[in-house]
């Protein structure tokens, strides 16, 4: 019992670490590595949520206040984050990029890094929903990042491949050849590079 208690303390003791150490992160570290740092944010308050069961109703009490600030800090670096990535998206690229893949998530380098077994088809389905959604709208320039950008996330696909559902493959696979036919067509009829 007494182990168990204080494997919940430090675990506890390691997310409010965590969340202090981002004080240390630069804005040129942070933006590009947001998405993993709420995935790991996540992660760690997940456990502390968890390992907050193990403790006494009275040890608990204590804690409840300080997890609370904790997150509010959190959530305040998150925000000052995805604002700055915001201010320095000025490009319209950048624009694009965050409207198909989430804000901070891609940025001009094209990194799919963030992109795993757990989440790929899901990034593909929002990809091809977004771009159907407002596929009239983009100009022949966009449509062109677009296809690069599917590119670079078909290369991050073929390395985790063999992770893959042989169901999810499918549905991926079903997603590009719809994606590759309508981004042919639709530069065929779409405005050149003026908006």
């Amino acid at each position: 019992m007494k182990k168990r208690k204080l494997q919940a303390e430090q675990t506890i003791a390691e997310y409010e670490k965590f969340v202090d150490s981002l004080n240390q992160v630069t804005m040129d570290e942070a933006e590009p590595n947001l998405a993993k740092i709420e995935a790991e944010f996540e992660i760690r308050s997940q456990e502390a949520e968890k390992a907050m069961q193990e403790l006494s109703e009275k040890e608990r009490a204590k804690k409840v206040e300080k997890l609370k600030k904790t997150k509010t800090k959190y959530v305040k670096y998150s925000e000052t984050v995805k604002n700055n990535i915001v201010k320095s998206s000025l490009s319209p690229l950048q624009s694009l990029r965050n409207s198909l893949f989430g804000v901070g998530k891609v940025n001009e380098h094209r990194n799919f890094n963030w992109v795993t077994t757990e989440n790929a088809l899901a990034v593909y389905e929002q990809l091809f929903e977004v771009y159907k959604e407002h596929n009239h709208e983009y100009t022949k320039q966009e449509i062109d990042e677009i296809k690069l950008l599917l590119v670079a996330l078909n290369e991050r696909k073929k390395r985790i491949e063999a992770e893959l559902s042989s169901k999810e493959r499918s549905r991926i696979g079903v997603i590009k050849f719809k994606m590759n036919a309508k981004l042919r067509i639709d530069r065929i009829g779409a405005r050149s590079n003026e908006k």
